[in-house]
């Protein structure tokens, strides 16, 4: 049973990571794994410079 629950939320995860864009404070429309992805390249910069 709980491997099952396991298995659908991961299906969920994903698909609301990857597919489901969001109007939520600072998404501006981009989906939370777009979002996270910016972040990182922020943040690369920033130790670059």
């Amino acid at each position: 049973m709980v491997d099952e629950m396991e298995k659908d939320f991961q299906v969920y995860h994903k698909s609301y990571c990857n597919k489901e864009i969001s109007l939520g404070r600072n998404m501006n429309g981009r989906t939370p794994y777009r979002v996270s992805c910016d972040g990182f390249r922020e943040l690369k910069k920033q130790e670059d410079q």
